[in-house]
């Protein structure tokens, strides 16, 4: 997706913006995970901040102990 479809990013460049967030999840500056299965967030302005949310209640994770995986620490619950 972000190779193509009008984004035309390069594997060089995806690799270094991945690694510039995970550094842990990289070794010698490449990957240790495929990058593909990442989710990006493109931002025109910086510095910009963003906040995830969980879209019935409780707080979003997104750590190291949770391997850097967003999820909701609760789950949504369908009555």
């Amino acid at each position: 997706m972000l190779t193509s479809n009008g984004h035309n990013f390069g594997t060089a460049d995806i690799s270094k913006a991945y690694c510039s967030g995970l550094q842990e999840l990289c070794a010698n500056g490449k990957p240790k995970t495929d990058v593909s299965q990442a989710v990006f967030v493109c931002m025109n302005e910086q510095p910009s901040s963003v906040e995830l949310l969980c879209a019935c209640s409780g707080k979003c994770r997104n750590d190291a102990e949770t391997n850097f995986i967003a999820h909701c620490d609760k789950p949504c619950i369908n009555d």
